[in-house]
C-alpha cells in the first residue's frame, strides 16, 4: 500500500508534463503521417490523470470513514500527497486535532518515531482495506507498475 501512495507523485508530474495536444492540419490541405497513434496520447493521459487521482480519493475516503479515522486520512494526504516530512506531518496533525478533546491526545506534537510509524501504519492498513485497486490487494501491483512505466517511457 506504501508503494502504491508512494507512487502518487510519479503519475501526478507524467499527467502534468504529457498533456495531449491536438495540431491541425497542415496548410497544403494534405494528410500528415504522424509516428505515433495520436489517440494513445489521450489515453496515456487520462490512464495518468486517473491513476493519480485514485490514490487522493483513498486518502479522502480514510478521512470520511468515521470521525476518529479523520486524523489518519489527513496523515496519508500530508504524507503521500502533500510529500511531507514525518515532523512536518506531526506539527500539522496536532494543530488540527490537538484541540479536539475526544482524539487531540492521540496526536501529540512530540511524538515518538515508534508511535508516529504505528499511526502510519494504521492508515496504511484502513487505505488498503478501502482501495480498490485490485493489483494492490492480490500481490501484482509491483508488476502491473512495471508495464506502466514500460508503456509510457
Amino acid at each position: 500500500m506504501k508503494q502504491f501512495l508512494d507512487d502518487y507523485a510519479f503519475f501526478k508530474k507524467k499527467a502534468l508534463r504529457s498533456f495531449p495536444s491536438i495540431s491541425s492540419p497542415g496548410a497544403d490541405g494534405q494528410p500528415h503521417g504522424t509516428a505515433h497513434d495520436p489517440d494513445m496520447s489521450f489515453i496515456n493521459h487520462a490512464e495518468l490523470v486517473f491513476q493519480y487521482t485514485m490514490r487522493e480519493k483513498v486518502c479522502s475516503n480514510v478521512k470520511d470513514l468515521s470521525e476518529r479515522d479523520r486524523p489518519y486520512g489527513d496523515l496519508l494526504i500530508f504524507r503521500y500527497i502533500d510529500n511531507l516530512h514525518r515532523d512536518a506531518t506531526i506539527i500539522k496533525l496536532n494543530r488540527r486535532y490537538g484541540d479536539d478533546p475526544d482524539i487531540g491526545s492521540d496526536w501529540p506534537a512530540d511524538m515518538a518515531n515508534s508511535t508516529f510509524t504505528e499511526r502510519q501504519n494504521r492508515a496504511l492498513s484502513l487505505a488498503f482495506d478501502i482501495c480498490s485497486d485490485q493489483s494492490v490487494h492480490d500481490g501484482t501491483y509491483l508488476q502491473k507498475m512495471a508495464q506502466i512505466r514500460h508503456k509510457l517511457a
